[in-house]
């Protein structure tokens, strides 16, 4: 960032640390100036957003305020106080120059000096906030340089040192969550898959409820400022920056989505405060909507809650007033009842007009729900089963069986004693630990009371900082990071402060009471399918060959520097070569010999050689026949998938990489390079 200015006309004064007294005047829209281009280029004005001088929040700041606080107008009046008044312009890293003015309702933002701007905008501050939104789901909320790239910025980094740009696109956790807690593109779809969700399906069956609930479509952008679209269909939901076959994309299939969504659920992520609280009436418009259509196909001179021939959205609207009067919903039930008497069991809408009174019934009765979570059947275990100390599970095994003064004391006695230090599981961090954050695997390179610095496996050339709550939070929501949590063993009785023993004695005392079921014998394997997959201890190595003498082998270590280089055919020679010289190794099964290595480690990959694979292509016939001939079906398949995701990493690249993290600091230290 460059100079940073102040001018133009003068609008009070005060110290921006300090706050301000002065109100923003208002900017009327009828008088704005539309000769001028629309100033509208995303990555300037977050440039603009990120580099002004003037904020009285750090990016930090900013970054904590928006994840405790989902309301947007809270958000679009935070962001709106930590801008300075005054009219402010900087000069971009390119060199051009960018400006701001604050309003009460607006920003205007310009390009060029205010007095010979060349193009402007006029920003609603819910917008501004969406932008300062989408770079915190990006990662782009930053306070200052660090000494290495972050994720995101890896790929970026890659890309200025590689002669052949990368195709790998990676999108944020959050950014992906974003997009599935706004829910699916028509009205209440949200609350529909919420609902579904909860009553005890399948995977693969929510699978098939998004991918109908969803259909085909999409939407740009996700998010303002953040450059990346959505897309549907029935192979799943897509994130993608850019447009057409040359797309930079993401595709999550629906298991997946269904998998994230019960995660969300589980961690109360997916609904916001506002949709729980809005459930009741989302409740009302289905029974509305349910009554509309008993009546669809009844003649008129049955008499409706609404007026004969209304559409449903004006029917709804008179209805669903009439649903708070519990006089009216007798009226109603009466009504529908005695359409239902005069209807034939085996008409077609029969079966659907049952099921509308049934829920207008029980709304009366104060029984419907359509988000109370489906419990299977109680299923009989064996006392020699270990059950967790969970104040949830306890409790619902308690329910069962005391009535409801009983429960309610026993339920007090639980929560006491789940609330006590000895009972929280803590997750054991030691050596090289690897956390699931979302659907990525991070391993912990150092770990504080207030800062976590990890590594992405998908891409271990550098790190990322998260805040050490932010981190705990991530992992206990997180299934598959159960396996870390520390076996503690429960505190005896007579080991507690007086106080807690007291509660533990009560508890004991009350639980004794329960009569439970008889009771069978059984052993089951509760251990959840990912974590008896899991290695136990170190991954041990072992010979692959070992018939094979020590003399036959030998350490390669690459020393010419023009690997990589060459034409488009020159590489496809020298991959054809290393294949069937490892296919010949394979065969007589044996190590390759020194002079053998030197033509292996010419393979550089199938990356920028699709016209290989294409047989309409007449200059690359003779190629395309010797893939066919030299690989087999599965290889030609992965080989020809791989011309888009490959990307080959020539020394002369290496060297770069190394001497600009010299110049950033690193004089030594070991480094992997994603590829």
């Amino acid at each position: 960032m460059g100079r940073t200015d102040e001018q133009y006309p003068p609008v009070g004064g005060g110290d921006r640390d300090e706050g301000t007294d002065l109100r923003l005047e208002w900017y009327v829209r009828s008088k704005e100036d539309k000769s001028l281009p629309f100033f509208h280029k995303d990555e300037d004005i977050k440039e603009l957003l990120l580099t002004t001088p003037h904020l009285k929040a750090e990016k930090t700041e900013i970054q904590r305020f928006f994840e405790k606080t989902e309301d947007r107008n809270r958000r679009k009046e935070y962001i709106k106080s930590i801008f300075n008044p005054e009219y402010t312009e900087i000069d971009l890293e390119d060199g051009r120059r960018v400006g701001y003015k604050t309003y009460q309702n607006v920003m205007h933002i310009w390009e060029g000096s205010y007095l010979s701007r060349t193009a402007q905008g006029y920003y609603d501050w819910g917008v501004i906030a969406e932008y300062f939104e989408g770079m915190r789901l990006m990662g782009e909320l930053k306070d200052k340089a660090e000494p290495l790239p972050t994720v995101n910025g890896q790929l970026v980094f890659l890309d200025d040192l590689a002669e052949e740009k990368s195709s790998a696109f990676s999108i944020p956790q959050e950014m992906m969550d974003h997009t599935l807690r706004s829910g699916s593109p028509f009205s209440e779809g949200k609350f529909r898959i919420y609902s579904f969700f909860l009553q005890g399906h399948t995977v693969q069956e929510k699978a098939a409820f998004l991918k109908e609930e969803y259909g085909t479509g999409g939407h740009d952008p996700v998010l303002i400022g953040t450059g990346i679209g959505e897309d549907h269909d029935a192979k799943g939901l897509k994130l993608r920056r850019g447009f057409g076959e040359d797309a930079e994309q993401v595709l999550w299939k629906w298991e997946k989505v269904a998998k994230r969504i019960d995660e969300l659920i589980a961690s109360d992520r997916y609904m916001s405060q506002k949709e729980l609280e809005y459930i009741p009436e989302y409740e009302k418009g289905v029974i509305a909507k349910g009554i509309y259509h008993f009546y669809t196909n009844q003649p008129e001179h049955v008499v409706r809650p609404y007026e004969s021939g209304m559409y449903i959205t004006d029917a709804i609207k008179v209805i669903r007033p009439q649903l708070n009067n519990p006089e009216r919903i007798e009226e109603l039930l009466s009504g529908m009842l005695e359409v239902l008497e005069n209807t034939a069991d085996f008409d077609r809408n029969y079966a659907s007009m049952q099921k509308a009174y049934q829920q207008l019934r029980d709304y009366h009765n104060g029984v419907f729900s359509l988000f109370t979570p489906i419990i299977g059947e109680k299923e009989e275990v064996s006392s020699s089963v270990f059950i967790e100390p969970a104040t949830e599970q306890v409790t619902d095994h308690v329910e069962l069986e005391l009535d409801d003064e009983q429960y309610e004391e026993v339920q007090d006695f639980i929560e006491q004693v789940g609330n006590l230090p000895s009972m929280n599981t803590p997750y054991d961090y030691e050596g090289d630990t690897v956390v699931y954050i979302g659907m990525d695997a991070y391993e912990i390179v150092t770990l504080s009371d207030d800062v976590v610095v990890l590594r992405n496996q998908m891409y271990p050339l550098f790190t990322e900082e998260m805040p050490r709550q932010e981190f705990e939070r991530k992992v206990g929501e997180n299934p598959a990071n159960d396996h870390l949590k520390k076996k503690t063993e429960m505190p005896k009785v007579e080991e507690l402060p007086t106080e807690q023993k007291e509660v533990t004695e009560q508890k004991e005392e009350s639980l004794q009471e329960l009569e439970l079921p008889a009771e069978k014998e059984i052993s089951p394997d509760l251990s959840p399918a990912w974590k008896k997959s899991m290695p136990k201890g170190k991954v041990q190595t072992f010979d692959l060959h070992p018939e094979i003498p020590q003399s036959q082998r030998h350490q390669f270590q690459i020393t010419d520097d023009t690997l990589g280089q060459g034409s488009a055919k020159e590489k496809f020679r020298a991959n054809i070569m290393a294949i069937q010289l490892l296919k010949k190794c394979e065969e007589e099964n044996r190590y390759a010999t020194p002079e053998e290595q030197e033509i292996l480690s010419g393979y550089v990959g199938w990356g920028g050689l699709s016209d290989a694979f294409d047989g309409n292509k007449s200059a690359w016939e003779t190629e395309y026949l010797e893939l066919k001939i030299v690989l087999t079906k599965e290889e030609y398949e992965a080989a020809r998938q791989s011309t888009l995701t490959a990307f080959y990493t020539p020394p002369v690249v290496i060297r770069s990489m190394y001497q600009a993290l010299e110049n950033m600091g690193l004089k030594s230290g070991n480094i992997v390079e994603p590829s």
